[in-house]
C-alpha cells in the first residue's frame, strides 16, 4: 500500500516537473505576515516546513531545470499538503505528538519524523539537488530538522505558500 502510494506521488511530481509547472500557489501578504509572529494556536504546535532561496547562477550541463526550478512535493503524516519551491515555506498548525514529514522528488522520497510540542515551534528543512542514474541527471530532496534562528530567518526571507488542500 505505501509503496503504491509512494510511487502515485513519485508519477505526479515527475509529470508536474516535465509539464514545468513550476509556480506554486503564495498566500497573502498579510497570512505571510501572520506566520512570521511565530505564535502557536493554543492546543497546537507550529511546524514551519522551508525551502531556502537557490544559488541561480550556477549551471547544470543537460539539464531543463536547475535544481532550484524544480518543486517538490510535502506530506504531512501521509497526507499531500501541495508543493514547495526555492525560497517558500508552509506552516502547519498540528496537535501535539510525533508527526511524519515528508518530500517526494523526480528521484527520491525522504522523510523525518518530528515530535510537535504543544505550544512549540518547529522547524524543518527542504533541500534539492541532482543526482545521475546512469547516464540520466534526476532531482533528489531530503529533510531535515534545522534550529530555530536557522528555521525563522528562512521564513522571513520566503514566501508561504497555500496548502493544497488548504490546512
Amino acid at each position: 500500500m505505501l509503496k503504491e502510494s509512494l510511487a502515485a506521488i513519485a508519477m505526479a511530481v515527475s509529470l508536474a516537473w516535465l509539464t514545468g509547472c513550476a509556480s506554486v500557489p503564495k498566500m497573502s501578504p498579510e497570512a505571510d505576515a501572520e506566520a512570521e509572529r511565530f505564535e502557536p494556536e493554543a492546543g497546537t504546535g507550529s511546524l514551519y516546513v522551508v525551502r531556502d532561496a537557490a544559488d541561480r547562477d550556477w549551471a547544470v550541463l543537460g539539464l531543463a531545470k536547475q535544481p532550484h526550478e524544480i518543486p517538490v512535493s510535502v506530506l504531512i503524516d501521509g497526507n499531500e499538503q501541495g508543493r514547495i519551491d526555492d525560497g517558500t515555506y508552509f506552516l502547519f498548525k498540528l496537535a501535539p505528538g510525533a508527526h511524519n514529514v515528508a518530500v517526494a522528488a523526480v528521484g527520491n522520497f525522504d522523510s523525518v519524523r518530528i515530535e510537535v510540542r504543544e505550544g512549540g515551534t518547529h522547524f524543518v528543512k527542504v533541500d534539492v539537488d541532482r543526482r545521475t542514474h546512469g547516464d540520466v541527471w534526476v532531482a533528489v530532496a531530503w529533510v531535515k530538522e534545522i534550529d530555530a534562528d536557522e528555521g525563522r530567518s528562512l521564513v522571513v526571507d520566503g514566501e508561504r505558500v497555500r496548502p493544497t488542500p488548504e490546512s
